[in-house]
């Protein structure tokens, strides 16, 4: 097995400053609090496991034909209570920002490099 890295020296700092750069920055930073205030709210957890069991009823009765209006409704009520609770409001709204940074940063990149580097980024499906 060959232990050689497989970055040049100056491009393994370079994304490590890159790396360091995304992790403090405003987008991220508030993405991270809107997640731990999500996974520290009791309630807001119950609330998306219900959401969870509710969206895999669904899909099993649709699978099998026969679903059910009354569980439409209650997956239709769930979803309407999680968006309407502030701490996922800021969660949805926290991931939509680091998104858009994100993809902002990935076309500076391609900008700098010349070529469009979060489509020869992105895993190939073939073979």
């Amino acid at each position: 097995m060959n232990n050689k890295p497989f970055l040049q020296p100056e491009i393994s700092e370079v994304t490590i400053k890159l790396g360091n750069y995304l992790i403090s920055s405003e987008p991220y930073v508030r993405y991270a609090l809107a997640e731990q205030s999500m996974d520290n709210d009791d309630e807001v957890r119950s609330l998306m496991h219900r959401l969870a069991e509710a969206q895999e009823r669904v899909r099993e009765t649709q699978v099998r034909g026969t679903i059910i209006a009354n569980d439409l409704q209650a997956l239709s009520e769930l979803q309407l209570q999680v968006k309407a609770i502030p701490v996922i409001k800021d969660y949805n709204a926290s991931q939509q920002e680091l998104a858009k940074f994100l993809q902002e940063i990935n076309t500076e990149i391609s900008q700098l490099l010349g070529i469009n580097f979060a489509l020869i980024a992105r895993h190939s499906s073939c073979c």
